[in-house]
């Protein structure tokens, strides 16, 4: 697993400085990725970019110093799990008009209990 960047830069006190990738390609993910950039956000909302292609932008910037992340196209509990199993280290999430819903909160905090996996600790 990858240093967490947005971390290490807010524990520091300072700004985050953030890329926004909206084109589903592998190689500028790797361009954007050495650019010096804090972190690089892939953008599903808006665009064309779907999970297939955000996990293919996160394998190419792997092994580079920035923290993946992305804004998912709406605050639901299944897509954002599923972003953070991608590789995902920060999600955004567009349309919040209220307080995080407790489903969704717990999502991004950890598996749920009837989850096999969880379960059994394994």
């Amino acid at each position: 697993m990858a240093n967490n960047n947005v971390k290490k830069v807010w524990a520091s006190g300072k700004a985050v400085v953030n890329a926004w990738l909206a084109i589903p390609s592998g190689f500028s993910a790797e361009v954007i990725a050495q650019c010096g950039f804090d972190s690089v956000t892939v953008d599903m909302q808006h665009g064309v970019q779907d999970y297939l292609s955000m996990v293919q932008c996160f394998q190419a910037m792997n092994g580079h110093p920035v923290t993946p992340m992305v804004r998912v196209p709406w605050n639901e509990p299944g897509i954002i799990g599923k972003v953070l199993d991608g590789g995902a280290y920060g999600v955004i999430c567009p349309m919040i008009n209220t307080l995080p819903r407790p489903a969704v909160k717990q999502t991004m905090l950890a598996p749920p209990a009837t989850c096999p996996v969880a379960a059994t600790g394994s």
